[in-house]
């Protein structure tokens, strides 16, 4: 957790708090769009949602489309991830309050659910899948990781063979 203060969440309107229990209770492919039009936004192909250092403490839920996730640019840039529906992205910096660590981009028309901490708390609070949601997109994105940690280490063992 950073050091900075945490900021007093405010409530969330009455009219999003209905959007979130609406949420909170279906599932992401039944994103209705009074849902949409109170917490969803659209980026097209090649479109930021968040970038690498940015300060946002914003979550996504991706409910259509893909997102990459990426460190460095131009020639630099290394593909984290690619992102699909249901997976939730951005979570880090929205816990911890540190810089974002890595630029989301979208693949293809994106559309994504956008929480706030409030927003999130109280959903969260609602119902246990946004726990097992969140506990699932951790895995899979720590799992991933350790693939590629293994791949990079084959891949030197490999070379110092060779040499």
């Amino acid at each position: 957790m950073s050091a900075d203060a945490e900021e007093p969440l405010e409530p969330p309107s009455e009219e999003v708090e209905e959007s979130l229990l609406q949420v909170a209770f279906s599932e992401i492919r039944d994103t209705s769009p009074e849902i949409f039009s109170q917490l969803g936004r659209t980026y097209q192909p090649g479109e930021i949602l968040f970038r690498e250092n940015d300060n946002s403490k914003e979550l996504f839920m991706i409910v259509s489309g893909q997102v990459k996730i990426s460190r460095g640019e131009n020639e630099n840039e290394k593909v984290l991830a690619v992102l699909n529906p249901g997976e939730i992205m951005g979570e880090m910096s929205h816990f911890d309050n540190y810089p974002r660590s890595a630029t989301a981009t979208a693949v293809s028309e994106v559309q994504v659910l956008v929480f706030t901490k409030a927003n999130f708390a109280l959903i969260f609070e609602l119902h246990h899948k946004w726990t097992l949601q969140l506990v699932y997109s951790l895995c899979n994105r720590v799992h991933s990781t350790f693939q590629r940690i293994n791949q990079g280490h084959s891949m030197a063992a490999s070379a110092a063979k060779a040499s």
